[in-house]
Protein backbone atom coordinates (compact mmCIF):
# COMPACT_ATOMS: atom_id res chain seq x y z
CA UNK A 1 0.00 0.00 0.00
CA UNK A 2 1.29 3.72 -0.81
CA UNK A 3 0.73 7.07 -0.33
CA UNK A 4 -1.80 8.67 -2.85
CA UNK A 5 0.62 9.39 -5.50
CA UNK A 6 1.80 5.78 -5.48
CA UNK A 7 5.81 6.77 -4.26
CA UNK A 8 5.82 5.64 -1.12
CA UNK A 9 5.29 2.16 -0.21
CA UNK A 10 4.69 0.41 2.66
CA UNK A 11 4.22 -4.07 2.57
CA UNK A 12 1.36 -4.98 4.66
CA UNK A 13 -0.20 -8.55 5.07
CA UNK A 14 -3.70 -8.69 4.08
CA UNK A 15 -6.43 -11.03 4.63
CA UNK A 16 -8.46 -12.16 1.16
CA UNK A 17 -11.95 -12.63 2.16
CA UNK A 18 -13.95 -13.15 -1.27
CA UNK A 19 -17.20 -11.98 -0.08
CA UNK A 20 -16.03 -8.84 1.12
CA UNK A 21 -16.28 -5.88 -1.33
CA UNK A 22 -14.18 -3.26 -0.19
CA UNK A 23 -10.66 -2.97 0.91
CA UNK A 24 -9.42 -1.81 4.68
CA UNK A 25 -6.45 -0.89 6.01
CA UNK A 26 -5.53 0.18 10.06
CA UNK A 27 -6.21 4.34 10.20
CA UNK A 28 -2.53 4.53 11.71
CA UNK A 29 -1.23 3.46 8.82
CA UNK A 30 -2.87 5.29 6.39
CA UNK A 31 -2.46 7.95 8.43
CA UNK A 32 1.40 7.30 8.33
CA UNK A 33 1.32 7.12 4.26
CA UNK A 34 -0.60 10.85 4.13
CA UNK A 35 -4.24 9.33 3.38
CA UNK A 36 -6.65 11.54 4.43
CA UNK A 37 -9.79 10.16 4.93
CA UNK A 38 -12.66 12.48 2.80
CA UNK A 39 -15.56 10.12 1.91
CA UNK A 40 -18.06 9.43 4.74
CA UNK A 41 -20.36 5.88 4.08
CA UNK A 42 -22.56 3.38 5.61
CA UNK A 43 -20.65 -0.35 5.58
CA UNK A 44 -22.13 -3.33 6.20
CA UNK A 45 -20.77 -5.53 8.53
CA UNK A 46 -20.36 -9.48 8.64
CA UNK A 47 -23.01 -9.79 11.27
CA UNK A 48 -25.90 -7.56 9.23
CA UNK A 49 -25.08 -4.59 11.22
CA UNK A 50 -24.31 -1.01 9.70
CA UNK A 51 -21.12 1.05 10.75
CA UNK A 52 -19.93 4.35 9.35
CA UNK A 53 -16.70 4.39 7.39
CA UNK A 54 -14.44 6.44 6.03
CA UNK A 55 -12.41 6.15 2.89
CA UNK A 56 -10.04 7.70 0.31
CA UNK A 57 -8.45 7.09 -2.76
CA UNK A 58 -4.62 5.54 -2.45
CA UNK A 59 -2.29 3.13 -4.42
CA UNK A 60 -2.32 -0.73 -4.30
CA UNK A 61 0.76 -2.89 -5.12
CA UNK A 62 -0.33 -6.56 -5.98
CA UNK A 63 1.54 -9.27 -8.03
CA UNK A 64 4.17 -6.34 -9.24
CA UNK A 65 0.85 -4.07 -10.58
CA UNK A 66 0.17 -0.68 -8.91
CA UNK A 67 -3.14 0.83 -9.38
CA UNK A 68 -5.05 3.43 -7.72
CA UNK A 69 -8.13 1.78 -5.12
CA UNK A 70 -10.27 3.46 -2.73
CA UNK A 71 -9.26 2.04 1.10
CA UNK A 72 -11.54 2.32 3.89
CA UNK A 73 -10.14 3.87 7.24
CA UNK A 74 -9.86 0.66 9.36
CA UNK A 75 -9.79 0.96 13.45
CA UNK A 76 -6.04 0.03 14.43
CA UNK A 77 -7.12 -3.12 16.11
CA UNK A 78 -8.98 -4.35 12.76
CA UNK A 79 -7.49 -6.86 10.21
CA UNK A 80 -6.28 -5.61 7.02
CA UNK A 81 -8.58 -6.38 4.09
CA UNK A 82 -8.15 -6.92 0.37
CA UNK A 83 -11.54 -7.00 -1.10
CA UNK A 84 -12.81 -8.30 -4.38
CA UNK A 85 -12.88 -5.22 -6.29
CA UNK A 86 -9.18 -4.68 -5.89
CA UNK A 87 -8.49 -8.74 -6.89
CA UNK A 88 -11.18 -7.82 -10.08
CA UNK A 89 -9.13 -4.23 -10.96
CA UNK A 90 -5.86 -5.91 -10.72
CA UNK A 91 -7.10 -8.90 -13.11
CA UNK A 92 -6.46 -11.29 -10.26
CA UNK A 93 -8.59 -14.14 -8.85
CA UNK A 94 -8.00 -16.27 -5.87
CA UNK A 95 -7.15 -19.58 -6.86
CA UNK A 96 -9.09 -21.99 -4.07
CA UNK A 97 -6.75 -24.64 -3.77
CA UNK A 98 -3.28 -22.55 -3.14
CA UNK A 99 -5.17 -19.73 -1.32
CA UNK A 100 -2.86 -17.41 -4.15
CA UNK A 101 -3.63 -14.99 -6.21
CA UNK A 102 -3.48 -15.90 -9.49
CA UNK A 103 -3.91 -12.99 -12.98
CA UNK A 104 -7.29 -14.10 -15.12
CA UNK A 105 -8.15 -12.46 -18.41
CA UNK A 106 -10.65 -9.38 -18.39
CA UNK A 107 -14.11 -11.18 -19.64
Amino acid sequence: MADPQGHRFEEVEMLVITGATSTKAARELLTRLGVLAEINYTSELADGSNMERTRERTVIRLESKEFPRPVTFGEDWEQHLLGTTALEYGMLAVESHSKRSIPVDAL
